[in-house]
């Protein structure tokens, strides 16, 4: 039978055992816990606390992995611990022209967890080129600045035919979020607490030397449906403590 009712303010120590204890009646305000806790938290041992028990939240350590937001970009969603983002849908090839232009499925808006310090941007996707070598200039832009030491050309063997290189070109950046002092040029930032747009901008060198990505021109000893097969990239970002 349950215990229900005291008559002294004294118990006795191994007076009450287990089974005189109500199923679910010990809540949070019935244990001597050293502080008010919050919504994540957890019950850890603390002997030098009052009641020897504290809430306390899970810091990571230095270096681990907090979370991975990785996918094809193909509009599906994926949740993560900072949120749920929607990957964007590429459903066509992309013809690179002389002006810098944003890499279709590079771009996402995107807040780290508060206790990373280091974010590594990674898209991946495949080129070809479509004239001469397909000379290629590539640059990741954070929050609307190119961080400059990310630029970077992409050439395939010399050719004046068509076709002759088609590749996985990965694209990619380890943004500093615990910098001293923000430098998007540099890929720094003192703190990263509100969503900032990473993305991958392209061009072509000229009319001679072209290039297409996002697409696969030859495929089974031929050509893909006598044009061109669209081809996903691949986008990851990882938070790291």
């Amino acid at each position: 039978m349950a215990l229900t009712k005291l008559n002294s303010l004294a118990i006795p120590a191994d007076t009450v055992v287990a089974s005189d204890i109500a199923d679910d009646t010990i809540d949070e305000a019935r244990l001597q816990i050293s502080n008010a806790g919050s919504n994540g938290q957890f019950l850890s041992k603390q002997s030098g606390n009052t009641g020897g028990l504290t809430w306390a939240s899970i810091t990571p350590s230095a270096g681990e992995i907090i979370e991975t937001l990785t996918g094809i970009c193909d509009g599906r969603q994926v949740t993560v611990q900072s949120g749920t983002y929607t990957l964007p849908n590429v459903t066509s090839q992309q013809e690179l022209t002389t002006s810098h232009a944003t890499i279709d499925g590079s771009s996402i808006s995107y807040t780290p967890p508060s206790t990373a310090k280091w974010v590594k941007y990674r898209f991946e996707f495949h080129w070809e080129n479509s004239a001469g070598s397909g000379i290629s200039h590539f640059k990741i832009n954070l929050d609307g600045t190119d961080i400059t030491d990310s630029k970077f050309s992409f050439v395939s063997e010399y050719e004046t035919t068509y076709h002759t290189g088609e590749l996985w070109v990965p694209a990619e950046w380890i943004i500093n979020c615990n910098a001293g002092s923000t430098s998007l040029a540099d890929g720094n930032l003192s703190s990263w607490t509100s969503a900032k747009v990473i993305k991958v901008m392209g061009r072509e060198y000229g009319g001679s030397h072209a290039a297409i990505v996002n697409s696969n021109h030859y495929w089974d000893g031929g050509t893909s449906s006598g044009s061109t097969l669209v081809v996903q990239p691949r986008l990851t970002i990882q938070a790291i403590a």
